[in-house]
């Protein structure tokens, strides 16, 4: 990928905001406008999950429905949060179980997902003159698989931006965090991270 790529500003998305309301994909390349790799939530509307909804019920809806993200809410319909597929069914879950000294099972969504003040997001109006290799340059700066897009005020989430999603449009393939394959993989990070405990 060519360095003329800029990495584009981002926001801190407030601790909860509403949902935006709810095309074949063409080929694809780094200097694509950015929107055709945007998951447009007006036209396919995302996985939605109560905070307080439980690890198992959870991994089955996930499991179930192969997607690979979900937006939380809360009880009054405001999104608190993401989660991805790897939150759930990797070691993450782990890892928050017993950082919280409880079992798996007793994981909620409010528990392992990524709470959305802790999110960059882009505005719509900027991700619409981005090139995906804007999108590309941003996620590499910034270490995450992925950017929210908001409205211009912040207050709606319109959509996202995934590597998952753009690797699937590209006919190349990023790089993208290494996953447990593994218990014994599990393991391992499990020790590692808790050694010097």
């Amino acid at each position: 990928m060519s360095s003329h790529y800029q990495v584009l500003e981002t926001t801190v998305l407030k601790r909860k905001a509403t949902l935006c309301q709810t095309l074949a994909p063409a080929d694809l390349s780094v200097n694509s406008p950015a929107i055709e790799a945007f998951e447009d939530f007006s036209l396919i509307s995302p996985l939605l999950v109560p905070e307080d909804i439980d690890y198992v019920h959870l991994r089955e809806l996930f499991l179930g429905t192969h997607r690979h993200f979900s937006l939380v809410e809360d009880k009054t319909g405001k999104l608190t949060g993401i989660l991805f597929l790897e939150d759930v069914v990797g070691p993450r879950s782990m890892i928050k179980a017993y950082e919280c000294q409880n079992s798996l099972r007793e994981q909620t969504a409010r528990e392992l997902m990524i709470p959305l003040g802790s999110l960059p997001g882009i505005s719509l109006a900027r991700a619409r003159k981005a090139s995906v290799g804007d999108i590309i340059s941003t996620l590499k700066r910034l270490s995450v698989t992925s950017l929210l897009v908001t409205d211009d005020d912040g207050e709606t989430v319109c959509g996202i931006f995934s590597l998952k999603n753009i690797n699937s449009l590209l006919p190349l393939r990023l790089p993208s965090p290494l996953h447990a394959g593994s218990v014994a993989e599990i393991a391992q990070v499990i020790n590692g991270h808790y050694q010097r405990v």
